[in-house]
C-alpha cells in the first residue's frame, strides 16, 4: 500500500522528504499535482505520456480556423499564440469545475472551439474522477500539507473520490523550527536586528561573486547535514565544485544547449537571403550538420565576404569538399550542406513543408551522429525537439508559417526540453526547486534565487463580473486572485519558519545577463516586521557574515608585462627574406617588424571572431565591391548606362553583403544605394573628363623588382591608360589619407605605381585616393585629375626610394636578431613619414597584438 504526502509545490523537489526521521522506507511517496496524477494513473491503468502543452495548443490551431469567434482576429495573426491563450482559460476554468456551460456568448464558443481539445491537466483529472470508485485503491493515506480548500476544485473532487474509496485523508500542520537570534525575531512585529549572522540577505555585485561567497562559507561548515538551497543553478554548482563540495545538478539554461540551436539555425537558412551571422553561428557550433572541415572555410568566407553564396563561399565549399577522400561520403554530405543552405523563401510566409523538410535533415544527421562516434553527447533533448517540431507542424494543420510564429514555436518547444547538469548531482546538499518545497526543519537554508523574478505569476483572469456571477450560479467558483496572492505569501514563508540555525538570502545586484535584481518580496515583509525599517541595512552584505568561513588570503599579485621595444632572437637564421611582398606585407615591416615577424613568419594570426561586423561598419567595403563590379563591366562596354549600376546593386549585392537585405535595414540599403550611384556617377566623370581609357579593374599584377632583390605584387583598384595612373578606392578616413599623401607614406600608391613601370622606378605613374563615401578625389598630381582635391606632399619615386631603404635597414636589423616593436618606443615617430631617407609607418593602428608586445598592458 502507498502513503503519499501532497503539496502543490512538491513538483519542483521537497524537504525532508520520506527519509526525514528513518534510514529506509518504502511505499512512501513525496508528490505534487504532476507526480499525483501519474501515481493515480498508474494504480487505474490511465497511464500515458503527457503531452507538451505547445502540442496541445498546436492540436487547437484548425478549430480556431475552422469557426468564427471572439478570437479569429488574432488568429489572423498569430494562431498558435492565440490557441495557446484559449487553452490557458479553458484549463483554468476546468480545473475550477467548468464543463462547457454557455454561461455567456464569450464562454459558449470557448467551450464550442475546445470541446475536442487533446487531453490535458483537467481532462486527465477528470478522468482519475470517473475511475478511481472502480479501481483497487492501494492508497492507504493521503496526507496533505495545503487546506484541501486551497487546491483547485477538479484536483479536490479527485481526492474526495480517493477518500471515499478508502483512503485515509488528512491535512498536516507544518510547525516552526526552534531557532534562536535575528532568525527567531523576525518571526515577529517589532523586529530589532543584531546581525548575528542567523539572518542575512547576501547582496553582492555578480551571482559568480555570490556563488564564491556562498561557497566558501558552505566548505567551512562542520558538517553539510540537513542544509537545503532554494532554486540552485550552474553558477552556485561550478563554485561548489571549485571549493571541493556536492554538486546540486544544476543543469545549464535549455537555451544555452547548443544542440538546441541547430534547428532554429537550419530553418533560418531558408530565408533569401539568408542572415550572414545566423549562417556563422550556424558553422561555428561544437555540432552542426556541416562538418567541421567545411563549416571553418565557410565561416572563414563570411568574414571576408558577409553572404551566403558569393564566389569566396562557393570556393571554399568546393576547397572542403574535396578534401574528403571518400567520394560517397563527399556525395553524401555536399548533398546535406546544399540542403542547409538552399535559400528560396522570401521573407513572408514559410512553407510548412520545408520546415518537415528540414526537421528530417536534422534527424537523420543527428541519427548518424549517435551511431557513429558520438556517445559522449546527450542527444535526447534534440531528438525530442524534432519529433515536437514535427507533431507542431502536423497537429496545427497549418500551410505556412510567418518568421514570428517559428520564432515562437521553437521557443515554446525547447523551453519544454530537460536541462542537461553541469556536473552530476551529489549526495551532501539538499535541493529543491522553490521556498515552499520546505515542510520540514533544516539547520541551513540558503535561498540561492531570492529575488523578485523568481516569484510565480498570479493569473489574472480575462473575465467579466457577469460571466463570473454566471459561473458561480453554474457552481464554478473561481480563486480571488487576492487570497491566491496571499495564500503563495503565506507559502513563502516557510524558510524562514523552518531554518533553525542560519538562513541566507542570496540576490546579486546584477543577474548573469547584467539586468538589475531586487529582492524578493519576502524581504519587504521582514522589513515590515522592523521596529525601524532602517535597520534593515544591518542584514544586508557583499559577504557572508559567519565565522566558519575559511581564512581569506590575498595572493601576492605580480607585474604586469611591460611594454618591450625590442626583442633579441638567439638564432637570427630563423627569420628568412620572403620571396614575394605585397604592399600590406610591406606596410606591415616598416611599421613594426615584430608584427610581421609574427603575422608572416610565426603565420600567427587572430583568427575568426564568433560575429560578423554590422551593416553600418560595411557601409564603405559594399560600395567599394558594387562599384568594383561595375567597373569592370563597364571597361568591355564603355556606353553602358549609369543605371546598370542599381541592377548590380538588386542582383549580386545579396551574395556580397546579405545584411543589407534584410528587413530592417531598408534605411541604410537605400543610403548605400545613393552613395554607390554618386561615386559610380563621378568616376565616370572623371574618366571622361581626363580623356582616360580603362587599362585594368582589380586585376592582380606581379613583377621582379631589383630595388628589393624580390617579386612583387598588388591590385589597384583601378589602373587608367592614356596617360597611365592609378586610383585606389578608400572607404572612409579622409584626413587619414591626406596626412598620409602629405608625409609621402602612401606604400600602397608608391607600390602599384612601381609595379605599372616600364623600365625603372624613376619614371613612376601618377596615382589618387578616391574617398569613395565623400565622393572625393585626393592626390599630390593635382594637374593629371580633374576636380580632384591637391595635396602638397612628395612624389611617389621619393615615397619609394624610403621605402626601399626603410626595407633594407629593417632586414638589416633582423638578420643581427633584433626585432623591433616600434610601438613601445617613445622615441619612435608618432605620425608615418620620410626620416633621413626612411620611410617610417606609425604602428599600433591596425593590431591586434598589444598583449604580445605588452602595448596593452603599458596603456592599462
Amino acid at each position: 500500500m502507498l502513503k503519499l504526502t501532497f503539496d502543490p509545490s512538491f513538483d519542483q523537489g521537497y524537504w525532508p522528504g520520506p527519509l526525514a526521521d528513518k534510514r529506509a522506507t518504502t511505499g512512501e511517496m513525496w508528490v505534487g499535482p504532476l507526480g499525483l496524477l501519474n501515481a493515480l494513473e498508474t494504480m487505474t491503468g490511465l497511464s500515458g505520456p503527457g503531452i507538451p502543452p505547445i502540442l496541445l495548443a498546436a492540436s487547437l490551431v484548425p478549430e480556431i480556423h475552422s469557426r468564427q469567434g471572439f478570437w479569429s482576429g488574432s488568429a489572423e495573426v498569430d494562431p498558435l499564440g492565440t490557441a495557446t491563450r484559449l487553452l490557458q482559460w479553458r484549463d483554468y476554468l476546468c480545473l475550477h469545475g467548468w464543463q462547457g456551460q454557455k454561461c455567456s456568448d464569450r464562454l459558449g464558443q470557448l467551450a464550442l472551439v475546445t470541446k475536442d481539445v487533446l487531453p490535458g491537466i483537467p481532462d486527465r483529472l477528470l478522468a482519475l474522477k470517473r475511475y478511481i470508485g472502480s479501481a483497487d485503491n492501494t492508497v492507504s493515506s493521503l496526507t496533505l500539507l495545503q487546506p484541501l480548500d486551497e487546491l483547485p476544485l477538479c484536483l479536490q473532487e479527485v481526492i474526495l473520490a480517493l477518500k471515499n474509496s478508502g483512503t485515509a485523508v488528512t491535512h498536516k500542520e507544518i510547525a516552526a523550527s526552534k531557532a534562536e537570534g535575528d532568525l527567531a525575531a523576525s518571526r515577529k512585529k517589532g523586529f530589532v536586528p543584531q546581525s548575528d549572522g542567523s539572518l542575512q540577505m547576501l547582496r553582492p555585485q555578480t551571482p559568480a561573486q555570490a556563488a564564491h561567497e556562498t561557497a566558501a562559507w558552505l566548505s567551512g561548515l562542520d558538517n553539510l547535514d540537513s542544509t537545503v538551497i532554494i532554486g540552485p543553478d550552474s553558477i552556485l554548482d561550478e563554485a561548489l565544485h571549485r571549493f571541493g563540495l556536492p554538486c546540486t545538478g544544476a543543469g545549464i539554461p535549455v537555451y544555452d544547449n547548443a544542440l538546441l540551436q541547430i534547428l532554429p539555425l537550419v530553418l533560418e537558412m531558408a530565408w533569401n537571403p539568408p542572415d550572414p551571422q545566423r549562417a556563422l553561428e550556424l558553422l561555428i557550433l561544437p555540432e552542426s550538420p556541416v562538418p567541421r572541415s567545411i563549416a571553418m572555410r565557410l565561416a572563414g568566407a563570411l568574414h571576408n565576404y558577409p553572404a551566403v553564396g558569393s564566389e569566396a563561399w562557393q570556393e571554399k565549399m568546393h576547397e572542403g569538399l574535396e578534401s574528403i577522400e571518400d567520394g560517397d561520403r563527399r556525395s553524401r554530405i555536399q548533398a546535406r550542406v546544399e540542403a542547409v543552405f538552399k535559400s528560396s523563401i522570401s521573407q513572408g510566409h514559410y512553407p510548412a513543408s520545408e520546415i518537415i523538410s528540414r526537421i528530417d535533415l536534422i534527424r537523420e544527421w543527428a541519427r548518424g551522429r549517435m551511431e557513429y562516434g558520438a556517445d559522449d553527447l546527450n542527444w535526447q533533448p534534440l531528438i525530442a525537439q524534432l519529433e515536437n517540431a514535427r507533431r507542431l507542424v502536423d497537429l496545427s494543420g497549418l500551410q505556412s508559417f510567418t518568421a514570428p510564429q517559428i520564432k515562437r514555436m521553437i521557443y515554446d518547444l525547447t523551453q519544454e526540453s530537460s536541462q542537461l547538469p553541469l556536473f552530476p548531482s551529489q549526495a551532501g546538499l539538499a535541493h529543491v526547486g522553490s521556498p515552499e518545497c520546505l515542510t520540514g526543519t533544516a539547520r541551513n537554508v540558503i535561498w540561492w534565487s531570492f529575488n523578485h523574478n523568481s516569484v510565480p505569476s498570479v493569473l489574472l483572469d480575462p473575465f467579466s463580473q457577469a460571466e463570473k456571477q454566471a459561473l458561480k450560479s453554474a457552481g464554478v467558483v473561481l480563486p480571488d486572485p487576492g487570497k491566491l496572492a496571499e495564500h503563495s505569501a503565506r507559502r513563502w514563508q516557510r524558510p524562514l519558519m523552518l531554518a533553525e540555525k542560519t538562513l541566507l538570502l542570496v540576490c546579486p545586484e546584477s543577474s548573469s545577463s547584467g539586468e538589475e535584481q531586487f529582492p524578493h518580496p519576502m524581504w519587504d515583509e521582514l522589513v515590515g516586521r522592523m521596529k525601524d525599517d532602517k535597520q534593515a541595512s544591518g542584514l544586508q552584505s557583499r559577504e557572508v557574515n559567519a565565522r566558519v568561513k575559511p581564512v581569506k588570503t590575498t595572493r601576492q599579485s605580480m607585474d604586469l608585462p611591460m611594454p618591450t621595444s625590442e626583442w633579441s632572437i638567439d638564432k637570427p637564421d630563423l627569420i628568412s627574406k620572403r620571396v614575394r611582398e605585397s604592399a600590406n606585407s610591406l606596410s606591415n615591416l616598416l611599421s613594426c617588424p615584430l608584427q610581421w615577424v609574427i603575422n608572416y613568419q610565426g603565420r600567427i594570426s587572430s583568427g575568426l571572431s564568433a560575429a560578423l561586423s554590422e551593416p553600418e561598419e560595411l557601409e564603405g567595403w559594399f560600395v567599394h565591391e558594387i562599384v568594383s563590379i561595375f567597373l569592370k563591366k563597364f571597361r568591355h562596354d564603355p556606353g553602358i548606362s549609369t543605371d546598370e549600376v542599381e541592377r548590380i546593386f538588386d542582383e549580386q549585392g545579396p551574395r556580397l553583403g546579405a545584411r543589407f537585405f534584410l528587413p530592417g535595414f531598408d534605411h541604410i540599403r537605400a543610403r548605400v544605394r545613393n552613395t554607390t550611384k554618386a561615386a559610380v556617377a563621378q568616376i565616370l566623370e572623371l574618366i571622361s573628363q581626363g580623356d582616360f581609357k580603362i587599362r585594368n579593374v582589380e586585376d592582380s599584377l606581379s613583377k621582379l623588382v631589383p630595388d628589393l632583390d624580390l617579386t612583387l605584387e598588388g591590385t589597384p583598384d583601378l589602373v587608367l591608360d592614356s596617360p597611365l595612373a592609378v586610383v585606389d578606392f578608400k572607404r572612409g578616413g579622409m584626413n587619414f589619407r591626406q596626412k598620409e599623401l602629405e608625409n609621402g607614406a602612401s606604400v600602397q600608391l608608391a607600390v602599384y605605381s612601381r609595379l605599372l613601370c616600364r623600365k625603372n622606378y624613376k619614371n613612376m605613374p601618377p596615382a589618387a585616393y578616391f574617398m569613395l563615401l565623400q565622393g572625393q578625389l585626393i592626390t599630390t598630381y593635382p594637374g593629371l585629375f580633374p576636380d580632384s582635391m591637391p595635396v602638397n606632399g612628395p612624389v611617389l619615386e621619393e615615397t619609394w626610394e624610403a621605402a626601399v631603404k626603410g626595407y633594407n635597414d629593417t632586414w638589416e636589423e633582423l638578420e643581427q636578431g633584433k626585432v623591433r616593436a616600434p610601438g613601445n618606443d617613445e622615441e619612435s615617430p608618432k605620425e608615418s613619414g620620410i626620416f633621413e631617407g626612411r620611410l617610417q609607418l606609425a604602428p599600433c593602428a591596425f593590431c591586434g597584438l598589444g598583449n604580445l608586445c605588452g602595448k596593452a598592458f603599458g596603456e592599462s
